[in-house]
């Protein structure tokens, strides 16, 4: 993956969206993945992109499920806090996007103030309260082929912004969607589909 803002373009002339928001334009009843859905870019180049849902908790498992499946004890703040659906790609496979006040091997720079750890040790971290102060637990994630994005935003499916930690990491009752297209300077009423790219 590529650390944000190494480059500005994806080698096919297209703007790299690494560390910005995609935000859907989609409003369907039935409630398909990406409907209304906030996703945090990890990866964007010529061969394709990588994105995390983080406005989709799960009812179960919590992260006090998780940890204990992997062997780790919880505190009651960590047994209640939901796991969020990131994607449907690679659904069993797990994500933590964090803050910057932790790092562990292999944790990649997703924005300034927004990490991403895959290793187990971020668990036991976590479990042991030496993680970080903020995080998100996402399983699954979003993919796009050479070329897909690019047909997607030309199809007005998604508007780009500005990704926001806070946004990221809210455990509350706040609609990231909401809230990503309102610190972006976008109304949710004016969304239809002649929308495009903010």
């Amino acid at each position: 993956m590529a650390e944000s803002g190494t480059d500005n373009e994806t080698g096919t002339g297209a703007t790299n969206l690494t560390g910005s928001f995609l935000i859907s334009t989609r409003r369907d009843p039935t409630g398909a993945p990406f409907d209304r859905s906030v996703v945090l870019m990890c990866s964007h180049d010529k061969e394709g992109a990588m994105g995390l849902i983080v406005n989709a908790c799960l009812r179960k498992p919590t992260v006090g499920d998780l940890l204990e499946e992997f062997g780790h004890g919880a505190n009651e703040s960590l047994k209640k806090q939901g796991v969020h659906f990131g994607g449907p790609v690679e659904t069993g496979r797990g994500f933590v996007l964090h803050g910057s006040d932790y790092a562990c091997d292999g944790t990649i720079l997703v924005t300034e103030d927004i990490r991403l750890s895959i290793a187990r040790q971020i668990l036991e971290d976590l479990a042991a309260e030496k993680g970080p102060s903020a995080f998100l637990i996402v399983m699954g994630y979003a993919g796009w082929a050479s070329g897909q994005l690019e047909q997607e935003l030309q199809r007005n499916d998604w508007l780009t912004g500005k990704a926001y930690a806070d946004i990221v990491f809210d455990q509350g009752s706040v609609d990231k969607w909401e809230a990503a297209l309102a610190k972006n300077g976008i109304e949710p009423i004016a969304l239809a589909p002649s929308g495009g790219v903010a």
